[in-house]
């Protein structure tokens, strides 16, 4: 395990460029991304990597790896809609390479299993951004669920929702790519933004 610790403002630019690597490598890279406010640097970073020339999106593919049960991906709050605003709709993605999972399904059991098939179909991740919550989740997999799991619909706990805003939405529901699918990448990147507990300690 490869572990940095890097200043906060540094974040961003290194994980974005580690992407931006990996794309020149490889071109036609699955990458599975988060949400939420831990990699908004990151996205920050790409866009600015995007219009000066120095990185292409346009042979890989994106899975989103989590959505609102009850929202559909246009609407505001969903997860879609943001990663759209915040770096899909930007940069230069085909739109039939971005995946997310469908939160209007009317079977979340059925969603989940295609969630499955598009990612084996896609063979698998090759990079994978992660965000560690600050109770130990990764992905919104909470502490204690197995590691075996895959794509499946969650109850976030409370803790998780008032650090995330999500408290703020009446939904409670979760669908998410699963602990072992996880596991199952060619390279990952996990980020936890540490500053304000390490300020918070006396």
């Amino acid at each position: 395990v490869d572990i940095r610790v890097l200043e906060t403002s540094e974040v961003g630019r290194a994980v974005a460029r580690r992407v931006a690597e990996a794309l020149r490598r490889t071109p036609d890279l699955v990458l599975g991304l988060p949400t939420g406010r831990t990699p908004l640097d990151v996205y920050t970073e790409l866009r600015r990597l995007y219009a000066a020339g120095e990185v292409d999106f346009s042979r890989a593919t994106a899975f989103l790896i989590d959505e609102f049960v009850g929202l559909g991906n246009s609407e505001s709050g969903s997860f879609r809609r943001q990663l759209g605003e915040q770096l899909l709709s930007v940069v230069n993605f085909d739109e039939a390479r971005i995946h997310s999972l469908g939160g209007l399904s009317d079977d979340d059991d059925a969603e989940c299993r295609r969630y499955e098939d598009a990612i084996a179909a896609a063979g698998g991740l090759g990079l994978l951004l992660l965000g560690i919550g600050s109770n130990g989740h990764i992905g919104f997999n909470e502490p204690g669920r197995t590691l075996v799991s895959r794509t499946h619909r969650v109850t976030l706990l409370e803790s998780t929702r008032q650090v995330s805003h999500v408290h703020l939405h009446p939904l409670r529901g979760n669908l998410l790519v699963g602990s072992a699918d996880l596991a199952n990448h060619h390279d990952s990147v996990g980020l936890r933004i540490l500053v304000k507990e390490l300020e918070d300690v006396d």
